[in-house]
């Protein structure tokens, strides 16, 4: 029987229309070359909480020629990826309301992880967050879930389901000991959860 599910955040839980950086090509003409090596450099350092994004921004944000400061950019960036679905959200409160414990698992600089809680109020719909900048660990990393297991080991891994819309991801989880399921869309995802939830 599962007694706790971590549900992966950009995708399942919180919906874009494209990354970031495909944001900032589109509406701001900041190219995927001119931000490339912020993304796949300094970025992955401050997922894993090793740098801090506001600071690594101020070394960049002239050169891309963003026109505002560095806080508005993080606004730009936080608040077009942050459209919560009601029906998933509602589906969380229903397995709360049957003792099952719901968590966000996220691979999430600080800033935004603290935005993704607190100001989109994730907090009031899951039992916690495991953000990789809190773990210092990126979801790919076997780290990430030892880690998130260490803050749920009251259960059995088999107790436990992910839920990721990353193949890699949902393997990794799987090679630990979870449960895992590749989320492709909402539908598909209330089916499968009849097979762990009744």
């Amino acid at each position: 029987m599962i007694k706790a599910i971590l549900f992966d955040c950009d995708g399942p839980v919180v919906s874009r229309e494209f990354r970031f950086s495909r944001r900032l090509e589109k509406d701001y003409g900041i190219t995927l070359e001119d931000t490339k090596d912020f993304f796949y450099g300094p970025f992955l350092l401050c997922e894993t909480g090793k740098a801090d994004l506001e600071e690594e921004l101020k070394k960049v944000i002239e050169t891309w020629g963003f026109v505002g400061s560095v806080k508005d950019l993080i606004k730009v960036w936080f608040e077009t990826e942050s459209k919560l679905d009601d029906d998933f959200l509602n589906f969380i409160k229903s397995l709360r309301d049957k003792s099952v414990k719901c968590f966000v698992s996220t691979d999430n600089e600080k800033y935004r992880s603290q935005y993704i809680w607190e100001t989109l109020g994730l907090k009031n719909y899951f039992d916690g967050l495991f953000s990789s900048a809190h773990l210092g660990f990126l979801k790919s990393d076997i780290g990430f879930w030892e880690e998130a297991y260490k803050k749920i080991s009251n259960y059995g891994k088999q107790e436990i389901l992910v839920w990721d819309d990353e193949e890699p991801l949902v393997e990794q989880a799987k090679a630990f000991g979870f449960k895992s399921e590749l989320y492709k869309d909402y539908e598909s995802f209330i089916l499968k959860m009849k097979n762990y939830v009744k």
